[in-house]
């Protein structure tokens, strides 16, 4: 992200549409090896588990923070923060929300071809079809799960960082500056990229406020 950004120009939009899956890739390795390295892992209650995700997190991304800091004026930092440009455009929708409603769709499509299926237990072809579906929607429970669970990390991290977003100002300074920059640095570029990134866009200025 650091070439890209500062060697070759690449704009913000397509430099972290690149590099995203790296993040969390690095992000997972660094949180299972915290957790390899903790003998007593499996007695952590879930806000231990999260302090050791965070803290993979910030292993992660503060070089990637301190990489954007010399892309901006110093001004511009006096009205958002680098943590909070980093964080903005370094997640995606998969972090911010589950898709409840689209994987129990799925599945409610999956039982319902299972109630079609022929009931004579001598039908081999039948009971491996039985199996498949039901091995289908075991599949996308696990994942609904996963994916809940990743939303919450992602949440706790938030929560954790959120206080250093935008520096102190005044209420006027606030509307004067802080808004047109997140609007510019933020919201535009990235909301005109893809329509997923749109969405996105949108969910995120709901979960700030």
């Amino acid at each position: 992200i650091h070439s890209m950004l500062q060697e070759y120009h690449i704009h913000s939009d397509v430099a972290f549409f690149l590099a995203r899956p790296m993040f969390t890739h690095a992000i997972s390795q660094k949180y299972d090896q915290l957790r390899k390295s903790d003998t007593s892992m499996k007695k952590l209650t879930s806000s231990q588990k999260l302090e050791k995700y965070i803290e993979a997190s910030s292993f992660v991304m503060n070089p990637v923070i301190e990489s954007v800091r010399p892309l901006h004026h110093s001004k511009v930092w006096e009205d958002i923060s680098p943590q909070f440009l980093v964080s903005f455009w370094s997640l995606t929708m998969y972090d911010l929300q589950t898709p409840n409603e689209s994987y129990q769709r799925e599945i409610n499509k999956l039982k319902l071809q299972i109630a079609a299926l022929p009931t004579s237990e001598s039908s081999s072809k039948g009971k491996k079809e039985l199996e498949r579906l039901q091995t289908f929607i075991e599949k996308l429970q696990e994942e609904k799960k996963k994916q809940q669970e990743h939303v919450e990390k992602i949440m706790g991290r938030l929560n954790e960082e959120k206080d250093s977003w935008f520096p102190s100002r005044t209420a006027k300074g606030a509307k004067n500056e802080t808004i047109p920059q997140f609007l510019q640095l933020c919201l535009f570029p990235r909301c005109t990229f893809t329509a997923l990134d749109a969405l996105y866009c949108a969910r995120f200025v709901n979960l700030i406020h």
